[in-house]
């Protein structure tokens, strides 16, 4: 009865590593490395330009199409404010421009407070298996 046990928690055991192991395979690990303001816009004086980095390992045989940036601007006043936009799947950086400076009937205007920034990816998968005739 002891064995028994013993076999059935290695058994446990080792799904459980496994499982990890291929749920850890299947995944593209994505790192956002900075996202900071580098300034006013040229073109509008009351737009900051926001600029995101990222460091990406995607798993072998797989083709990332596009990373989607999701900004959620969050200012002084607590209003949010949430900026989509996309870039080519062999870039590891982007900029957009929001306003600097919140402004809401009944309040002061507020500047940033914070970011928070969310990376997906747009990818296609290849799997080749040459079968003998």
């Amino acid at each position: 009865m002891k064995h028994a046990k013993a076999f059935l928690s290695f058994l446990v055991l080792f799904f459980l590593v496994t499982a990890q192991i291929v749920f850890a395979q299947t995944e593209t690990r994505i790192e956002i490395k900075t996202v900071k303001n580098v300034g006013v816009s040229a073109t509008d004086e009351t737009k900051s330009i926001i600029e995101v980095r990222w460091e990406t390992t995607p798993l072998q045989d797989t083709n990332i199409k596009s990373f989607n940036i999701k900004l959620e601007v969050i200012y002084a006043n607590r209003q949010s404010v949430t900026k989509q936009f996309s870039v080519g799947g062999t870039v590891r950086n982007g900029r957009t421009e929001i306003a600097t400076v919140h402004t809401s009937s009944g309040r002061p205007p507020a500047m940033i407070k914070a970011i928070k920034t969310s990376i997906s990816t747009s990818e296609t998968e290849t799997v080749t298996k040459q079968f003998p005739m």
